[in-house]
């Protein structure tokens, strides 16, 4: 289990929900 691996899964995931987020609010 490579917790790296997730962490930058994570932190993709949350860029994208941030993203999106920013859009709908405009």
């Amino acid at each position: 289990m490579n917790l790296d691996h997730y962490m930058c899964i994570f932190l993709r995931v949350l860029k994208t929900e941030i993203l999106l987020i920013q859009k709908s609010e405009v």
